[in-house]
């Protein structure tokens, strides 16, 4: 399966990319340079998801089986489910917000 994983280079994206990996799954890393990414194998993608043009243009120009975002946010959602309808057959959406700063 192809995968493309949104913020994969440190907690919660990090373990799924491994995941991914060991199940020999095909993965693209959409990130935005800040963190270097560790895993090996992998297609790297620069891209801040704040340019919405250039992160329209990434999703709507995926070549994947899956997305899955792992930075929680509501206009994100907003924003890419009406892209990727019909485009992918899986979009997963979660966060590890909680383990870098307190829940309010």
């Amino acid at each position: 399966m192809k995968v493309m994983v949104i913020g994969g280079t440190r907690f919660l994206g990090k373990a799924i990319v491994n995941g991914l990996l060991a199940r020999r799954h095909e993965v693209t890393v959409v990130h935005r340079g800040r963190t270097a990414l560790k895993a090996g194998g992998v297609k790297e993608v620069l891209l801040d998801k704040s340019d919405r043009k250039a992160f329209g243009d990434l999703l709507g120009g995926a070549r994947c089986d899956a997305v899955i975002d792992t930075i929680l946010s509501a206009d994100d959602l907003r924003f890419a489910i009406p892209i990727l309808k019909g485009r992918i057959k899986r979009f997963i959406h979660c966060g590890s917000t909680g383990v870098y700063a307190p829940m309010k």
